[in-house]
């Protein structure tokens, strides 16, 4: 990593710990840049497009990061996100599993998986995901057990 990218990357950091997203965003877009088969950028953007709501554009650079290193967990994860928005629903949620596939370990994607389907209201398939994270991850119990409260509530 040359010392402009290493800069890029620690100036993102910062500035996505402010969140100052926009800022952030221009950060990464530079980083392609100079080093266009970088994934970590595209994986970046994609989080950061998705948290502001464009979920289009999201899905292209989750779908980039995968062109260049295809199978990756964060960027399916990310996929799946972006499509159940777009309203792909089933397809999204197969992508997300296919995320868990990738990196079984990887506590996100269960997380995210089981608040998918909290959101449609798929309380039984929300519960498993939200145990199946908790076991990948002891130190977000409180997460879970909150999750768990919520669907419980929900339920009634």
């Amino acid at each position: 990593m040359n010392a402009s990218v290493k800069e890029l990357r620690e100036k993102g950091k910062i500035l996505l710990a402010e969140k100052k997203y926009d800022e952030a965003m221009e950060v990464y877009w530079k980083w392609i840049e100079l080093d266009d088969q970088a994934v970590h950028p595209r994986d970046v953007l994609g989080f950061l497009y998705y948290i502001t709501g464009s979920f289009e554009e999201a899905r292209e650079q989750c779908l980039a990061a995968l062109t260049l290193r295809p199978g990756h967990y964060y960027a399916l994860k990310g996929l799946g996100l972006c499509l159940v928005r777009l309203g792909q629903v089933e397809e999204g949620i197969e992508t997300i599993k296919k995320s868990i596939k990738a990196n079984p370990g990887y506590f996100d994607s269960r997380y995210d998986l089981a608040v998918t389907y909290l959101e449609l209201e798929r309380y039984d398939e929300a519960r498993e995901a939200f145990l199946q994270a908790g076991e990948i991850d002891s130190s977000r119990k409180i997460d879970i057990d909150k999750a768990l409260a919520y669907l419980e509530q929900k339920q009634q």
